[in-house]
């Protein structure tokens, strides 16, 4: 593509002038009333069929290059007939006069080109019908007729693009494209934002498939020009949906979820059918879904400020990002992305607890509050599920981390901040239990060291799979605090009935929790006092 360009892009916008002018000559002859539209459109189809018969003839007579540029000539001129007849309001085709006119002309140009190799002829044509519209301009009620149109257009460069390797046709389907809809953009100022923003998407979905499947056929890597009007359509997408929503006061979520998908779709496939080859393409359509995702969620929160719900599924969206990005460099083996997705949860964990105060419970199938099934403990529950990933990971990697006690401690650290969270949410949502319901006849403060003492022996039960001296000491401290507080706060007062059975249930799961102990030590085979040196 590069050399054709380079060859042919000043006789190009020669000849492109020249068919503007012939176009402003035809424009000028209606507006003067020069001759009846008959004979107008008479006299147009015969140059456009004159232009293709002998540009064909000079072909056949080794004449390539003379051939195809009257040959490409005269399509335009049939397109701009086509055209004209759809967007002028004496005629006023109908939308499937011209798909049936289009599509019949479109297909007999573009398989002949592709069959006889006239490169120049297709690129001629593509050219002077995508022109036209800029000249004869279409009115606003006949925008599905000028859609179809560019549409058919498009779908007939990428078509050539695709089983030809001729990406000008492409390049100029897509330039050319966007310069149409900004300009009928502001000239037809639509009523409402569905029919704009409508085109806008479907050919931004058609030139995404043509820059995915061109690479395909050839087999190549993804980092050049197709990466680059890849990118530049998403962007070009954004941009154009943000104005129209913008005009019509309206949260532009939609495109940026549209993209972001798309994105995360397409570096997928990269991935898959490339591999190495197609790293630049991958990391760069990955990074814009991520972006656009990650955007897409803070906007959509936006929309649903009741109760904190915006800050729930701002973080639901980073979340879920965040175990992308993990997912994916586990599968490609690039720890850096791992790395990068860590830094990203604790980001989250930090931001989520300045926010999660703010959430209030949502009902739940009528029901005020469920313990852990709210919309704050999902959101704690899924980073607490990420953040044990997390130390899987690092346990079982490769890799020897420059941290004190290697991979071990690392791996213990990413545990143990799982383990906090636990801990946190586990109290939250017990007391919660008597802001919402009236639950007199359990003692509170009781209840709340209970759960203490549980989650202690969750702590041991953890280091009796897992050994290492943090989780020993994280479930000494929390058993030790949690006696302390039954001592010297819950069992002041009176004596009664349920102080009683609480006692009984704290030394049951006090024994249980120095029975695995005890078992551990025994395990170990050495006294209790070296226990600590073997776990490290």
């Amino acid at each position: 593509m590069k050399d054709f360009i380079q060859k042919y892009w000043i006789n190009a916008l020669g000849l492109g002038l020249l068919f503007t002018a012939l176009l402003y000559f035809l424009k000028l002859a209606v507006a003067s009333g020069w001759f009846p539209i008959e004979l107008r459109l008479a006299l147009s189809s015969l140059l456009g069929c004159s232009g293709l018969f002998f540009g064909f003839r000079l072909v056949n007579q080794q004449k390539p290059v003379t051939g195809q540029v009257l040959a490409g000539l005269g399509t335009a001129v049939l397109y701009a007939t086509i055209g004209y007849i759809s967007f002028s309001e004496e005629m006023l085709w109908s939308s499937s006069s011209l798909l049936i006119a289009m599509v019949g002309v479109s297909s007999v140009v573009s398989g002949l080109a592709v069959r006889q190799n006239q490169r120049i002829l297709f690129a001629l044509s593509i050219l002077g019908g995508l022109i036209t519209p800029f000249v004869i301009k279409a009115s606003a009620q006949l925008d599905v007729a000028l859609f179809i149109y560019v549409l058919i257009l498009n779908l007939a460069a990428i078509y050539a693009s695709i089983s030809k390797g001729w990406k000008e046709n492409m390049l100029i389907g897509f330039v050319l494209t966007i310069g149409l809809f900004s300009s009928y953009y502001f000239l037809f100022e639509p009523g409402s934002w569905q029919r704009p923003f409508t085109y806008c998407t479907i050919m931004f979905v058609v030139f995404m498939v043509g820059f995915v499947i061109t690479p395909f056929r050839e087999n190549k890597k993804y980092d050049g020009f197709e990466l680059i009007l890849g990118v530049f359509n998403g962007v070009n997408f954004i941009l154009w949906s943000h104005w129209i929503f913008k005009e019509f006061s309206i949260p532009y979520v939609t495109p940026l979820l549209i993209v972001g998908v798309s994105f995360l779709t397409l570096s997928c496939l990269i991935y898959h059918r490339s591999e190495k080859r197609g790293m630049a393409a991958f990391g760069t359509y990955m990074a814009m879904a991520l972006m656009s995702l990650g955007i897409a969620g803070n906007d959509l929160g936006r929309l649903y400020q009741q109760g904190g719900l915006n800050y729930v599924i701002t973080a639901m969206v980073w979340l879920l990002l965040i175990a992308s990005v993990l997912i994916i460099g586990k599968k490609i083996k690039d720890r850096q992305l791992v790395y990068g997705s860590m830094l990203g949860y604790l980001l989250l964990i930090v931001y989520w607890f300045g926010r999660a105060w703010e959430v209030d419970w949502l009902p739940v199938l009528g029901v005020e509050y469920i313990p852990f099934l709210n919309a704050g403990a999902l959101v704690w529950l899924g980073l607490i599920i990420l953040g044990f990933n997390y130390s899987i990971d690092v346990r079982n990697g490769d890799e020897q981390l420059l941290v004190w006690g290697g991979k071990g401690t690392a791996s213990a650290l990413l545990a143990l901040v799982s383990h906090i969270q636990i801990g946190g949410l586990l109290t939250i949502q017990v007391m919660n239990l008597w802001e919402a319901y009236d639950m007199g006849w359990l003692n509170r403060d009781l209840s709340l060291s209970a759960c203490w003492f549980l989650y202690a022996l969750v702590l041991f039960l953890w280091n009796s799979r897992l050994p290492h001296a943090l989780f020993r000491w994280l479930g000494g401290a929390v058993l030790i605090v949690s006696a302390a507080k039954v001592m010297l706060w819950d069992l002041a007062g009176e004596s009664t009935t349920q102080k009683i059975l609480f006692l009984l249930f704290l030394g049951g799961v006090t024994l249980i929790i120095g029975r695995i102990r005890a078992k551990k030590n025994l395990k170990a085979g050495i006294p209790e006092g070296e226990v600590a040196q073997i776990e490290q």
